[in-house]
């Protein structure tokens, strides 16, 4: 208990230090909800009074923290990553244990630090689909009606949010109608309110009309060639969690027992692993591709999912020194410290 205490208090204060460096920036992807969310608090309304191209929950969600920027940004920032990691950290605690869960949520932490700083600092609407992103695969085999409805949360955050969606299919294809009514009843929700303002209409017409112009003049020639560039580059640079990923998956989760109803687990396990792999690998893809407008620092942000298939299985974790877990830890150590050095002398300026 007292080694679990130290490692989310270590974890919180490399979170907020970090985004303490950029108390004095406001990133491009802090500007335009933050703005939104200023104008909420002088009383006009999203679409009818204001021209916003982005759903309604990114500027809310500026709300709960008064829409003010500097050290209340960064710190609100900080909140919000350690609560991903603490989901993550539940995801791998459930998947296999205590210690697991804290290796998912110290990869997961890292990335929120030392990433690429216009993909981790800002409270831009991509890493704000981060929590539910995470819980929602989560939640898709356990409570497949509220995986649906935090999949529709990351959706009127960002649009990219039906992918979130449709990867939790992939995860459960039997929960697909409690995810689909969980996700219609959060839709529904926000839908009644925008017509509640008079907003449905300007609504439609800002987000979804001229979103679609917008992202119909791509800057690359062949954007489905970039998004399978920049995921490939996104794997590349993210190498310890998806080296110590893939060695799980080889594993299979078998350990050192070699039962028929261990295999039958693993082997189910396996294929988990296998069709959410594929499904996030897919999502990262045509999230860069489709809107075929997306820059350098737009590529795919800090995925989360990864990282509670990262961790050492159980088996390896209880023995230190066995060849397995020797492997994984041996290549998180070097690849994490050769990105450590190249990031964190610029994570303190833009």
């Amino acid at each position: 208990m007292r080694q679990s205490r130290l490692f989310w208090w270590l974890l919180a204060a490399l979170l907020v230090a970090t985004r303490m460096c950029h108390s004095g920036l406001l990133w491009e992807g802090d500007a335009y909800p933050l703005a939104g969310a200023q104008q909420l608090l002088h009383g006009k309304a999203l679409y009818r009074d204001i021209w916003f191209d982005k759903p309604p929950l990114l500027p809310l969600a500026y709300l709960l923290f008064g829409a003010l920027p500097g050290w209340p940004l960064r710190l609100a920032g900080a909140c919000y990553s350690l609560l991903a990691c603490w989901i993550a950290y539940a995801f791998g605690r459930e998947l296999w244990s205590e210690r697991e869960g804290r290796w998912a949520a110290g990869l997961l932490g890292f990335s929120l630090c030392f990433d690429l700083p216009a993909a981790a600092i800002p409270m831009a609407s991509d890493l704000l689909m981060l929590a539910p992103h995470l819980a929602a695969v989560w939640l898709a085999s356990r409570r497949p009606f509220w995986s649906g409805a935090l999949a529709a949360v990351a959706f009127w955050i960002n649009p990219k949010g039906a992918l979130i969606a449709a990867v939790c299919v992939v995860w459960n294809p039997a929960g697909i109608m409690a995810m689909a009514a969980g996700f219609a009843a959060v839709s529904a929700a926000m839908l009644a309110s925008l017509a509640g303002t008079g907003a449905l209409a300007s609504y439609g017409e800002q987000v979804w009309r001229w979103g679609k112009l917008y992202a119909a003049r791509p800057f690359e020639d062949a954007p489905l060639r970039n998004g399978i560039l920049r995921t490939l580059g996104w794997a590349g640079f993210h190498a310890a969690i998806v080296t110590a990923a893939a060695w799980g998956w080889i594993k299979g989760g078998f350990g050192n027992d070699r039962s028929v109803e261990n295999h039958a687990r693993a082997a189910g396990r396996k294929a988990e692993m296998t069709l959410g792999s594929a499904g996030l690998t897919a999502r990262a893809t045509v999230t860069v591709a489709a809107p075929m407008r997306v820059r350098t620092h737009q590529a795919p942000p800090p995925d989360a999912v990864p990282a509670p298939m990262a961790v050492p299985n159980s088996e390896s974790s209880r023995n230190p020194s066995s060849s397995d877990s020797y492997c994984i830890r041996h290549a998180g150590r070097s690849s994490s410290l050769r990105v450590a050095r190249s990031c964190i002398a610029s994570t303190a300026s833009p």
